[in-house]
């Protein structure tokens, strides 16, 4: 039986598969069964953990969106001192432009 920790853990693994892909080949020229290969599982282990590609990619962006967040709450905590909305608003555009997750 699957532990949660080894399912999470999975889940990750096929997420960067499929991100680098999408990179590579854009969301509508990769299939599922290109997503699979890339990492080395068969179609059904991946459909095991995403039905469909939707799933998938809604999958990626809420991992994208936690990693922009998690980089952001970092900036204002480095931010000490008052600072004019300006500044804070220029350092968290830098920071999201700057993600390697766009």
């Amino acid at each position: 039986m699957e532990t949660n920790y080894k399912r999470v853990q999975k889940k990750k693994t096929i997420i960067d598969g499929a991100s680098r892909l999408i990179i590579q080949k854009g969301i509508d020229n990769t299939s599922l069964s290109d997503i699979a290969g890339e990492i080395g599982i068969s179609k059904g282990t991946l459909y095991y953990y995403y039905a469909t590609k939707n799933d998938l990619i809604f999958d990626i962006a809420v991992d994208h969106i936690e990693q922009i967040s998690n980089d952001l709450f970092m900036l204002i905590d480095r931010i000490k001192g008052p600072s004019s909305p300006e500044t804070v608003l220029t350092a968290m555009v830098e920071t999201i432009l700057k993600a390697e997750t766009r």
